[in-house]
């Protein structure tokens, strides 16, 4: 029964098949046993030259899924735009600007939305609405800590250089020179999550000083007071605009941060797994743009990743049923950028190999096997599918992965140790002794982060499908 296992994995691999025509340039496989029984052409033909890592990698991920009509296909890009994370953001920001904008055109109320300077209220609202309830919850709290802070701060430098009095002009320059250091600083050297507090504390301290000299000393509309009195109406105006931004947020569904990053690392997922699949199939025969396309997916795909990991930790202020915490995801992330570099370096050294070195390296390791190539993409699939839907992963997986290769390579190297080729062909100090090992450690490197990766999920989401094996 395994032979004849082995025997199907061996005859069913899909070559002769056109992938991709970009450039003038066609890949072509041979033909499947499928292909071959359903009449597909298999005398199309073409040179090594013509191979080309950037079309394949276009082929992989054209799903040849079935085409819609061009009716319907116009109504789920709509329908997408106006459903996606983007569209209902812009649905959120126009309803909440018309409903806290509304006071400022009825008859009845636009004298007091004047008065009260209620534009602040709209302004606050709209800075902090974002995309996501994470990043929402986490500006809430820095605007509200930001403004009392700066409120009390502009207090003490009013009372301090004006007193009881209508305020003193020397006095109150050499109490806002105190001031505007610390925000000045705070400005310049903080990290960026923590500038908009900064933002807020000069904006609130400065306009309690300037509002309370312009109070007492000109007769402005209204007569906003002075000290407190602009501090609370300050206070207010902000709690204002960011209560009609938490209601909104809310509304029809919060949207959730973590489900995000959780479809961002999927998708990271998926870049990698074509990746691997772009490094087995041209490890025989690289194609001679595979260095520069290795280089560009990973710059991508490195800097989607670090796009993320500083985000992912605001996730603490999220309320969500997801099963996977902010721990949980920022692992994740790691793990993910690992593996990338992993199958990166693959990818590189596979040009960098002769012919002869690549043949020792399948006789000492044989990574392009099936089986082995079915496991690390059956691994990747599954952990994607969790990653995305939050489902618990089954309790049987292809791992771990780095235990049964270390062991299968410690056998594999000592058979290829007893060749004298290549005890002459690799020395300490060739430079393909050196290839060798890094692309042998990346390997290594890419199955143990995967079999962490496995964990980490598991422990997020649980496993289900436990299947009892009974000793005989």
């Amino acid at each position: 029964m395994a032979s004849v296992l082995r025997w199907m994995c061996t005859t069913e691999n899909s070559e002769g098949i056109p992938a991709a025509d970009i450039d003038d340039s066609t890949i072509v496989r041979s033909p499947t046993t499928a292909s071959a029984h359903y009449g597909l052409p298999v005398s199309l033909q073409t040179s090594p030259d013509a191979k080309s890592s950037r079309a394949e990698l276009s082929s992989m991920r054209t799903p040849h899924n079935r085409r819609r009509g061009r009716a319907s296909q116009s109504l789920l890009v709509v329908a997408r735009w106006l459903g996606n994370a983007e569209g209902m953001f812009a649905l959120r920001m126009v309803i909440m600007t018309i409903a806290l904008s509304i006071p400022a055109v009825l008859s009845s109320s636009a004298g007091f939305y004047y008065r009260e300077n209620g534009l602040w209220a709209v302004i606050m609202a709209q800075l902090t609405l974002l995309p996501y309830t994470a990043d929402v919850v986490y500006g809430i709290i820095v605007r509200v800590t930001g403004t009392i802070v700066g409120g009390v701060v502009g207090m003490a430098a009013w009372y301090i250089g004006s007193g009881s009095g209508p305020g003193n002009p020397y006095g109150e320059a050499a109490a806002m020179a105190l001031v505007i250091l610390p925000f000045m600083w705070w400005r310049v050297f903080s990290s960026l999550p923590l500038m908009p507090a900064g933002v807020m504390m000069g904006i609130t301290a400065y306009l309690v000083v300037i509002y309370s000299w312009i109070d007492m000393h000109n007769e402005p509309y209204g007569n906003p007071g002075k000290g407190y009195e602009i501090f609370w109406r300050r206070l207010t105006l902000v709690l204002i605009g960011l209560s009609g931004t938490f209601v909104t947020n809310f509304f029809p569904k919060p949207p959730s941060a973590s489900r995000h990053y959780r479809h961002q690392l999927g998708k990271s997922l998926i870049g990698i797994r074509d990746q691997y699949a772009l490094f087995v199939s041209n490890w025989e025969a690289p194609a001679q743009d595979l260095h520069a396309v290795a280089e560009e997916e990973s710059l991508k795909a490195i800097g989607d990743l670090l796009s993320i990991s500083g985000p992912v930790k605001l996730t603490v202020f999220e309320f969500s049923s997801s099963n996977f915490d902010t721990h949980a995801l920022g692992r994740v992330c790691q793990l993910c950028m690992l593996i990338q570099q992993s199958v990166t370096q693959l990818l590189i050294y596979t040009t960098r190999l002769s012919d002869a070195q690549r043949q020792s390296v399948i006789l000492s390791t044989e990574k392009t096997k099936e089986n082995m190539v079915v496991e690390v993409m059956a691994v990747l699939t599954i952990v994607q599918q969790a990653l995305k839907t939050d489902d618990p992963l089954p309790a049987m997986l292809p791992t771990p992965l780095f235990t049964r290769e270390v062991v299968f390579t410690r056998r594999r190297i000592q058979k290829v140790l007893d060749n004298s080729e290549f005890n002459k062909d690799y020395t300490m100090d060739n430079e393909g002794l050196r290839k060798y090992v890094v692309l042998l450690n990346a390997l290594l490197q890419m199955f143990a982060a995967l079999d962490e990766l496995v964990l980490v999920v598991k422990s997020a989401v649980g496993e289900t499908s436990n299947i009892a094996i009974l000793e005989v």
